[in-house]
């Protein structure tokens, strides 16, 4: 690098070179002012700074990238989260209609079974009194709540099975003097 006295070529101002930079502005007008040929200091410290803003650049874009796939992922599971929540609500919704309606069916269902029941028991009646007593038991037999709407309907109409054979058994033998029909036995636990 050749050594010059250097002044401003826009206002003849004396230059001041810092740090052996190749590239300065004057310090009374800003005019930009580039020698010719390049320092090695000039030449590293260039090298350096253009170093150091693609390494800060790249830790921004790294940066914002992950601020991104951070975004992401949180919208990813906002969305997931907003759809488990409408799943859920629709459910419940569903549920809260279906329970009633069903409720409303199966009640529906054993009172028109029992109804059926209650009108065989009338007929039964009606065969005690002319006497059909094999035709009466035979219909006693099919006394049986199967709707399963609940427990105590089921062991009202066990109950009423019951009384119904032991009354056409003793129909039975205050006509004939003896019956050929057993009473029914007690179910044990429920399971025989």
């Amino acid at each position: 690098m050749r050594l010059h006295s250097l002044t401003c070529p826009n206002c003849n101002g004396i230059l001041e070179v810092e740090n052996n930079l190749d590239t300065f502005y004057c310090k009374y007008c800003g005019h930009k002012i580039i020698l010719e040929g390049q320092s090695d200091a000039a030449y590293r410290a260039r090298t350096e700074i253009a170093g150091m803003a693609h390494d800060e650049r790249m830790a921004r874009e790294q940066h914002q990238h992950a601020e991104r796939m951070e975004d992401k992922n949180n919208k990813i599971v906002g969305k997931i989260l907003i759809g488990l929540g409408i799943f859920f609500l629709i459910f419940f919704v569903i549920l809260a209609i279906l329970i009633p309606i069903t409720e409303k069916a199966e009640k529906e269902s054993s009172d028109k079974q029992e109804k059926q029941l209650q009108s065989l028991v009338e007929e039964i009646q009606v065969d005690i009194e002319k006497g059909n007593f094999d035709i009466a038991f035979a219909k006693a037999e099919t006394i049986d709540y199967t709707e399963g709407y609940n427990d105590e309907i089921d062991e009202k109409w066990d109950n009423i099975r019951k009384s119904v054979k032991d009354q056409i058994i003793e129909a039975e033998k205050e006509e004939t003097g003896k019956s050929k029909h057993k009473p029914e036995k007690d179910k044990l636990f429920g399971l025989f």
